[in-house]
């Protein structure tokens, strides 16, 4: 499992997190052309096996071209829609619920993947999970980070996987940095995570290229 992750080069080569350049794009209204290249970059993986989360902006909740553009990527490319994990912060459903949810279901038919990012975080995400044909919630780094140390923490995270357990879906630990960290979400029975403790973010190609080096 592998998460796509966005940066933009500056013209002297500094990798610029999307920190920096998201919320001007959100300003300038051009981070809906961005949603389409990550979902296009999405499908690319998925047809060559790989299963990928990318995330996708409020702004983009309900496009229809984003729609239109996956359907058409994924009868060209022939991608397995079921190796798209399409990851939606709480933040983003409520920009607009209704046509949220109903874009959120036309993924789902689709056979794409659905994942909460950032859970715990807001206050609508039970009634979410509920609601919604989610696969798996990620639990927000703020619970994960001292995780060891913060006992307050660890109630949480118990708390979080108890729930999707309750629901069938799996979790995920965002923010895991260190080996001690791991240890316990595997203990509290966490599915999956991500973090410096697991891989750092590298180029696409070097992903391919170590693969390809097993084969």
């Amino acid at each position: 499992m592998h998460e796509l992750l966005i940066r933009m080069v500056d013209r002297d080569g500094t990798i610029i997190a999307p920190g920096r350049f998201l919320p001007a794009a959100e300003q300038f209204g051009l981070i809906k052309e961005i949603d389409r290249w990550v979902f296009a970059q999405a499908v690319t993986l998925a047809a060559r096996g790989l299963k990928v989360h990318f995330n996708v902006s409020g702004k983009s909740l309900g496009s229809r071209e984003l729609i239109s553009d996956l359907v058409d990527a994924l009868r060209q490319t022939g991608a397995d829609p079921a190796l798209l994990v399409c990851e939606i912060t709480e933040t983003a459903l409520a920009h607009d619920e209704a046509v949220a949810e109903a874009f959120v279901h036309e993924l789902s038919e689709l056979g794409c993947e659905i994942a909460l990012d950032d859970f715990g975080m807001g206050y609508g995400g039970f009634a979410y999970l509920k609601r919604l044909p989610l696969t798996a919630l990620k639990i927000d780094i703020e619970f994960v980070r001292d995780l060891v140390e913060n006992p307050q923490n660890q109630h949480v995270v118990k708390a979080i996987v108890t729930l999707a357990q309750g629901f069938g879906r799996q979790t995920v630990a965002e923010g895991v940095e260190n080996q001690a960290t791991l240890q316990l979400l595997e203990d509290y029975g966490v599915d999956f995570g991500q973090g410096y403790a697991i891989g750092r973010p590298v180029p696409v190609a070097t992903v391919f290229t170590a693969d390809e080096a097993h084969v």
